[in-house]
């Protein structure tokens, strides 16, 4: 056994994942990236309800800019439509959903990378484990003839 160790250990210290560890961590970065512009856009979706449901906001600000001069038709055009908000959102969503597919795609990738590594060290492992499996049996027998004796 003292041979499969040695041989395990000098598997262990030449195995590389250095290219699996850096590709994870250029995935994670742009899982990071993908979650702050999630984060973003899911934040303007919240302004954007705010500012549809808030219609006595808006009055004011109209009436303040028709106080300070302009003329009704330019005081209403300093608000954003409903219409143009309701279209900013439906595409924010659809980038949310987009972003949110591209990060399930990235961390599939991760999941298969880590899964091929661990595939790797098994692969090392299994003479090793073998051959304790083989010394368990052997001293397995070794007391069943003791107790049979």
């Amino acid at each position: 056994m003292d041979e499969a160790l040695k041989a395990t250990r000098r598997a262990i210290d030449e195995l590389d994942l250095g290219a699996e560890n850096a590709r994870v961590a250029e995935l994670e970065a742009e899982i990071a990236r993908i979650n702050q512009g999630i984060s973003t856009a899911e934040d303007r979706c919240t302004e954007i309800s705010r500012l549809k449901a808030d219609r006595n906001v808006s009055g004011d600000k109209v009436a303040e800019a028709l106080l300070a001069g302009d003329t009704a038709s330019r005081a209403a055009d300093c608000l954003p439509s409903h219409e143009a908000l309701e279209e900013e959102r439906v595409a924010l969503r659809q980038g949310i959903k987009t972003l949110n597919h591209r990060r399930e795609d990235l961390q599939s990738e991760i999941d298969t990378i880590r899964r091929d590594a661990k595939g790797k060290v098994a692969r090392l492992l299994a003479p090793l484990v073998e051959e304790i499996i083989a010394e368990e049996r052997r001293a397995a027998e070794t007391l069943r003839a003791g107790h049979a004796a």
